[in-house]
């Protein structure tokens, strides 16, 4: 079952009254980004497993790029901070 609220995401204040995720054009920037980054991790993805049949351990990609993410993310909040 697919709810509403899954489909898009949601902006959240903050204490601050900031939206979470940016505000104005950075925040368009980093969503037009995660996009393009969950494309190219899937297609990475699939080109290590067909190549290489490494379908057993290949998912580890998926780890790593949830990681690399997180790292980007916190790095764009701390420019956002010294702001």
């Amino acid at each position: 079952m697919v709810y509403q609220h899954m489909l898009r995401p949601v902006e959240r204040r903050g204490e601050e009254n900031r939206l979470q995720w940016g505000e104005g054009s950075q925040g368009k920037a980093f969503g037009a980004f995660h996009s393009a980054y969950w494309s190219f991790v899937v297609v990475i993805y699939f080109l290590i497993s067909f190549l290489f049949s490494a379908w057993g351990y290949s998912w580890i990609l998926f780890i790593a790029a949830g990681a690399i993410e997180s790292l980007l993310k916190g790095m764009m909040h701390l420019k956002e901070d010294k702001k």
